[in-house]
């Protein structure tokens, strides 16, 4: 007897996506409208809300068109960290001298950034440890700023 049409032993190409990417996931740069880019690049240049609301957007396919989608998922969000100065000060506060060792061993670099907390890799009695801290909250004023800005970045 035979396998139903719906059972197959062939393997299958990946379909592409509306816009004409691999069904991957993984968009390719070369693939993505101006138009696209360009919105993408007006919400990332706006800081940590951009990037806050452009990945929020990633996911949004009720939203927007999959061209935007490609744009939107082809890099990381990242809101920007705190410099170390203010990165000390925190830690400083929260924890009194005992900060001077986690901040001896802190990478550069975090690990994640994101619009209300970052997370550095650092070391506590010869463990890895990754330390967090969490920001100040977006002020009224900055989101009614973003929000005003936003419009006109979505408009066109």
């Amino acid at each position: 007897m035979a396998a139903p049409a719906a059972v197959t032993n062939r393997i299958t190409p990946f379909e592409t996506s509306p816009s004409g990417n691999p069904g991957s996931g993984s968009p390719g740069p070369g693939r993505i409208r101006p138009d696209a880019a360009r919105f993408v690049e007006r919400l990332r240049s706006e800081g940590g809300l951009g990037s806050a609301f452009a990945s929020f957007l990633r996911f949004r396919a009720d939203l927007l068109v999959p061209e935007y989608l490609d744009a939107l998922r082809l890099g990381q969000e990242w809101a920007p960290p705190p410099d170390s100065g203010q990165r000390a000060a925190v830690l400083l506060a929260e924890l009194g001298p005992q900060a001077s060792a986690l901040l001896e061993h802190m990478s550069a670099k975090p690990l994640w950034s994101t619009v209300s907390r970052c997370a550095w890799l650092s070391e506590w009695r010869g463990q890895p440890l990754a330390v967090q801290i969490a920001l100040e909250p977006v002020s009224d004023s900055a989101f009614d700023s973003f929000e005003r800005k936003a419009v006109s970045i979505c408009a066109g």
